[in-house]
């Protein structure tokens, strides 16, 4: 239903003959797999299994086609700070620029953080190669295998 809902949204901005580029992140990913140790719908433990999400970008302009070739995929993990990057070479482009878009330019060398996801008192980090969990009055321990489920909707 959400694919549906994203393609009337695309199509509708398409008929307006407007330029627009749509981003979409999502909160979080309880939506998309479950996890073993949580219950369904909620997100205690900000784990990977749960705040990894995909993030989807669509550019919109009267005569644009995108590449044959299809999809442009960023296989690395970015962060708030990446996107952020990404609007910002954007924006500096010239309007030219913006309507034929160069995206292996725009998208190489994102800046790269580690994973860090905090809900409420509870954080969880990437650090030497290992998942780590702080709960309040506990010391970092590491976060054992994350094992996922398919979610149900």
């Amino acid at each position: 239903r959400m694919l549906n809902d994203i393609q009337s949204v695309l199509g509708e901005i398409r008929r307006s003959e407007r330029k627009a580029l749509v981003v979409v992140v999502p909160e979080h990913g309880a939506g998309l797999t479950g996890e073993f140790g949580q219950l369904v719908g909620l997100r205690e433990l900000p784990t990977p299994a749960i705040t990894k999400v995909p993030v989807f970008g669509y550019w919109i302009a009267p005569g644009y086609a995108p590449a044959s070739t299809g999809p442009v995929t960023v296989k690395q993990s970015v962060s708030y700070t990446a996107l952020s990057e990404l609007f910002s070479r954007w924006l500096a482009q010239t309007a030219e620029q913006q309507q034929k878009p160069a995206w292996p330019v725009l998208l190489s060398d994102l800046p790269d953080t580690r994973f860090v996801s905090q809900q409420g008192n509870i954080t969880v980090m990437e650090s030497q190669g290992s998942y780590w969990i702080k709960a309040p009055g506990a010391a970092w321990k590491i976060l054992g295998p994350v094992q996922t489920i398919a979610a149900s909707n």
